[in-house]
């Protein structure tokens, strides 16, 4: 897989950092930043901003799948606020903000969000 992602590069933009760790995880990210690294040295200061980013991603607890978010279907089927097929919706759509650095991964934040998605789509 590293190697048919050889020509990729990867901007130092957060959002395009997030979305190249969600879609080929942390220890692919770090090898194709080597394998660029060593192939181009003048990307170097780009390759260290990069992971700049993904160690601010990393410890700010971002997610990498909807799995990740701080809160889940549960939540909101306990609550009685939907159900089925609107959880998983709701969790994409917040997931997808999450990666867009619109709304932070913590339950606060989250549920603040979902309660104003959920009122916009009624």
């Amino acid at each position: 897989a590293l190697v048919s992602l050889a020509g990729h590069k990867i901007s130092p933009v957060r959002e395009e950092v997030h979305r190249f760790l969600v879609q080929y995880g942390m220890e692919t990210t770090e090898d194709l930043l080597i394998l660029q690294q060593n192939d181009d040295p003048h990307e170097c200061r780009n390759i260290g901003e990069i992971r700049g980013i993904v160690e601010t991603l990393v410890s700010e607890g971002c997610a990498l799948d909807v799995k990740d978010l701080c809160i889940s279907g549960n939540f909101f089927k306990e609550q009685g606020m939907i159900e089925g097929d609107e959880i998983g919706q709701l969790l994409l759509c917040l997931f997808e903000m999450h990666i867009e650095g619109k709304v932070n991964n913590t339950a606060e934040d989250l549920i603040n969000e979902a309660l104003v998605l959920m009122k916009t789509s009624k």
